[in-house]
């Protein structure tokens, strides 16, 4: 129970060689298996690597809302690395930018689905 608590707030992302957790000798073969066995009982694929979700003080800093980045994060679209580009962060307008084009791209995303979905169609159509 605690350990669903505490990956619960963990995005996943599939490396592009798994074989590469295999052959990394900072992970000692009892921590890989402890590792493989609480990811097994959590559903969850051994080979994924996590990405924190956006929850750090100094994002507040940035001047985005909470409601914004929580909409964000329910679908997986904010990652903590798309606060940086290289070795260098982002300015703020750059990432208001980022942002704003990924909130326009998931409502048209939703509006497209909710209009193409059959019995919305046939109500809309109707009215």
């Amino acid at each position: 129970d605690k350990t669903v608590n505490k990956y619960s707030n963990l995005v996943f992302d599939k490396p592009k060689d798994p074989s590469f957790w295999d052959k990394n000798l900072l992970f000692d073969k009892n921590c890989w298996e402890n590792w493989k066995l609480i990811w097994q009982k959590l559903g969850i694929d051994p080979y994924l690597t996590p990405y924190t979700k956006i929850r750090s003080k100094w994002v507040h800093d940035l001047g985005i809302k909470n409601e914004i980045i929580n909409k964000l994060e329910e679908h997986r679209i904010v990652y903590l690395s798309d606060l940086w580009k290289g070795k260098v962060f982002m300015t703020k307008a750059e990432l208001e930018i980022i942002t704003d084009h990924k909130i326009e791209n998931f409502d048209y995303t939703k509006l497209k689905s909710f209009c193409t979905n059959k019995t919305n169609a046939d109500k809309i159509r109707r009215e």
